[in-house]
């Protein structure tokens, strides 16, 4: 298995992946409502655009505080969240450590990658505030 090329993947993306492959039923009124779906709202529109812009700015935000985790961390958690996830025999040969380890590593690692997200979250909405405040100053003059 070559685990060193396997890219980080955030639990949400796996779970998306995994929803995309379903297939459901439909009947035809839900399929008639899905042809008409195309047909948004401005307000609809707005709204899907700015979460992607959400959905965007959280994953830039991820790879910042996953880029401030230790090299072991990175690899830990490069080799669990792989697509194809390996067992925990697996992954601890690829470690190289004892399989008991691999849990509690795993669990130690997702936490530090937690407090780094909230450090990089709240650094980003300092610096939104700042910059809010700085241009709210700017218009005010102009009124």
């Amino acid at each position: 298995l070559e685990f060193r090329r396997v890219l980080f993947r955030s639990r949400e993306s796996l779970r998306l992946v995994r929803s995309r492959s379903r297939s459901v039923p439909m009947d035809d009124a839900a399929l008639s409502d899905l042809m008409h779906a195309d047909e948004a709202s401005p307000e609809e529109a707005a709204l899907e655009a700015e979460q992607a812009k959400l959905e965007t700015d959280r994953a830039k935000q991820l790879w910042r505080a996953f880029a401030e985790l230790s090299e072991r961390c990175q690899r830990v958690l490069r080799i669990l969240m792989a697509k194809h996830r390996p067992s925990y025999t697996e992954a601890a040969a690829a470690l190289d450590v004892p399989v008991g380890s691999v849990g509690p590593t795993r669990a130690r690692c997702l936490q530090q990658l937690r407090r780094l997200m909230r450090q990089v979250s709240d650094a980003d909405s300092e610096a939104h505030t700042k910059k809010k405040d700085n241009g709210e100053g700017g218009r005010a003059g102009r009124a």
